[in-house]
């Protein structure tokens, strides 16, 4: 499902309601913003629910994803550095790839 893509893991420490509490303190003051989709009603549920909830996965998945970006404090180590350099890579395949 993910060939071609890099991935990463890391492990998980302390409990999901504190790893939680940085990325709930940025929504509460207004500074997280969700992309309009289908799955949003789903996902902000989910939110609202935590952490007595019966889904937490997405909960997860974004404390996660805030915690990898709010720690980027080293250029070239954050998240959307890494994004910059997938998107390079992949225009480098499709653009200057093989030709037939």
């Amino acid at each position: 499902m993910l060939a071609g893509f890099t991935v990463a893991t890391s492990p998980e420490t302390g409990n999901k309601l504190t790893r939680a509490e940085p990325l709930a303190a940025q929504c509460n003051v207004g500074n997280v913003c969700v992309v309009r989709a289908a799955w949003n009603d789903a996902y902000l549920d989910e939110l609202r629910a935590f952490d007595s909830g019966r889904h937490d996965d997405m909960v997860d998945a974004s404390s996660r994803a805030y915690a990898a970006i709010a720690i980027a404090r080293v250029p070239g180590a954050g998240f959307l550095d890494y994004a910059r350099q997938q998107l390079a890579a992949h225009r480098a395949r499709v653009i200057d790839g093989p030709h037939p």
